[in-house]
């Protein structure tokens, strides 16, 4: 029957000593009652019988044993990270995780796969106008960051411009090439003005006529 600790000896008779014929032996129970005085409340528990929620009693090295191997089973193929590269890796085992600069590798038992990019994730030290990533950025903190002015939020803007052409006097202008123009079907008279106009270059080339000469003769037969 198992008893309950810490056990108390108040009231009870107690054996000290014992007399076998002439001897006297004397039982140190003192002593023994002072270590078993502090004897704590698992002196008090049997052995389980196993591992449960509602087991009572103290489990053995045995017991945890195979409880951990029993509760860990279904995880011998989660990703584990291992040191060093792939190449490094002589006996890759399915769930090995190794990280190349900042491309994470799983192996999937047969060959290594891209797992990830920690290239990717922006560092909340990163700042956007001056203002880091460490929380949600506001559009009044923008605006205050950006410096935007009245003109930054209108549709629309308009201004007068005057005079900011000036000094600005006539010159001499002489036109080259040829001018041609079309007048259709119905040609239209065109009026010349006479003005101070001269034309430049020269004419070079001979001119041959062609066609009938006749001659009219006066009274004197001439």
């Amino acid at each position: 029957m198992a008893n309950t600790y810490p056990i108390t000896f108040e009231d009870k008779n107690l054996l000290s000593k014992v007399k076998l014929g002439n001897d006297v032996y004397y039982v140190k129970d003192a002593d023994l009652r002072a270590i078993v005085t502090q004897f704590g409340s698992a002196a008090d528990q049997n052995v389980a019988a196993s591992i449960g929620e509602a087991v009572p009693g103290l489990a053995t090295g045995i017991q945890v044993y195979e409880y951990v191997n029993q509760r860990t089973a279904d995880v011998t193929g989660a990703m584990h990270f291992v040191k060093g590269t792939r190449a490094a890796q002589t006996k890759p085992a399915a769930g090995d995780v190794v990280i190349e600069g900042v491309i994470e590798y799983v192996y999937d038992g047969e060959a290594w796969q891209q797992l990830g990019d920690e290239g990717t994730w922006v560092p909340k030290t990163r700042t956007i106008a001056g203002l880091d990533l460490q929380d949600n950025i506001t559009v009044a903190e923008l605006k205050s960051a950006l410096s935007l002015a009245a003109l930054a939020y209108a549709n629309t803007a308009s201004a007068t411009v005057t005079d900011y052409a000036t000094g600005i006097t006539g010159a001499d202008y002489k036109p080259a090439g040829t001018v041609t123009a079309d007048v259709g079907d119905t040609p239209t008279a065109a009026t010349l003005t006479r003005e101070a106009y001269k034309p430049a270059g020269s004419v070079t080339g001979s001119v041959v006529p062609t066609g009938d000469v006749s001659l009219s003769a006066d009274a004197d037969g001439f």
